[in-house]
């Protein structure tokens, strides 16, 4: 990889290539370790299942040595998508991962993490990061730092949030100011402050386009900050029935949707600061740029939420409300109508799973 860097050095290797069929050194070099990941792996064993005395057996016991070399280096090259077929033939050919030692599982589980995040699937991302993480040794603090950096990120997509005891860890310090911002406003419904944290004007945004975070956190992240707004509009606007044996469903006024979409429109172009109007880039306002959000946009937010489950009820275009079902029987409007994200994408992760293993992460002989 430090050659890669240094084309000077390598310009001769590369001078009887034509420009469409050259190679990275990086490509090259994962091709050739590749070829030994296979020997290993289809090695014919006495076993059939590769395994002799609780360990791999002959030449098994380095498919994860070369794994984790390879998919090293196509992370390295961006070219991850590659690393797909590497996986299947993993859980076709490999034995158990736990038969390996701790620096290949947490090496191999970091790198399935990772694909699995770039994909989007992210709560299989967050099954091999946080397995990767507790089995990496308590004073590797890099590797639990970098482990950390997409292991939180997954949580937070997922609606689940880290504690003060463990942002206060030794390797999660570090990573506390850079999402603590991202964090707080996702918790307030602060769509204006969440843009600002992730915005060109925050000092994090390279580090978190440094790590390919910064994306999924500013367009994933931004679903569960509109489900935040709707929660405390419902929290301050919502008035109990005199009547306790009423059975008029409790319901949302979307105007006062509107209205803290605005507040945060203005906030986010400065005019609520009474200072002149700041042009903003399309990620950067509420809805694009300098668009101010009308009842048009919070409609189809809020019909999105309920699309997903984050939100439990049915929208009234003619009376622009949004009406809570079950609130008598889970015992509160807010418990019924504001399902936690994090079961509700879980219990669907786990649907679309069917109870079968992580692709790619072998646990069963």
């Amino acid at each position: 990889m430090t050659l890669d860097k240094r084309p000077d050095l390598t310009r001769r290797l590369r001078a009887g290539a034509d420009e469409e069929s050259r190679k990275s050194l990086v490509e090259s070099t994962a091709e050739s370790i590749q070829r030994a990941f296979t020997i290993c792996l289809t090695e014919r064993t006495s076993n059939r299942d590769g395994i002799k005395d609780g360990a791999p057996e002959g030449k098994k016991i380095g498919i994860y040595s070369f794994a984790n070399l390879v998919l090293k280096l196509l992370f390295r090259c961006h070219k991850t998508p590659l690393a797909e077929q590497l996986f299947t033939n993993i859980m076709q050919n490999s034995p158990p991962l736990q038969l390996y030692p701790a620096s290949r599982r947490v090496t191999y589980l970091y790198y399935l993490g990772r694909f699995f995040f770039s994909n989007t699937h992210f709560y299989r991302a967050q099954l091999c990061l946080q397995a990767a993480y507790e089995q990496c040794h308590a004073q590797c603090l890099n590797q639990r730092r970098n482990i950390l950096i997409y292991l939180i990120t997954s949580n937070l997509l997922l609606g689940r949030f880290p504690g003060h005891g463990f942002m206060g860890r030794q390797e999660a310090v570090p990573l506390l100011q850079k999402f603590a911002p991202v964090i707080r406003a996702m918790r307030r419904g602060d769509m204006a402050s969440f843009k600002a944290a992730l915005g060109p004007k925050s000092p994090n945004q390279a580090w978190f386009l440094k790590h390919g975070i910064l994306l999924p956190l500013l367009y994933r992240g931004e679903v569960l900050v509109w489900r935040s707004m709707a929660r405390k509009a419902f929290l301050l606007t919502y008035e109990m029935p005199s009547d306790p044996n009423s059975r008029k469903a409790p319901t949302l006024d979307l105007n006062s949707m509107v209205v803290a979409a605005q507040l945060c429109q203005r906030m986010a172009d400065g005019t609520a600061y009474g200072e002149h109007r700041r042009q903003l880039q399309p990620s950067e306002g509420v809805v694009h740029g300098n668009m101010m959000p009308d009842m048009k946009e919070i409609e189809s937010v809020v019909a999105s939420l309920v699309s997903q489950d984050l939100l439990h009820g049915f929208l009234s275009h003619n009376l622009k409300r949004f009406a809570i079902l079950g609130s008598k029987q889970k015992g509160s409007p807010l418990i019924a109508g504001f399902p936690q994200p994090w079961t509700t994408m879980k219990d669907r992760a786990e649907e679309e799973m069917g109870g079968e293993d992580v692709p790619g992460w072998v646990t069963r002989e």
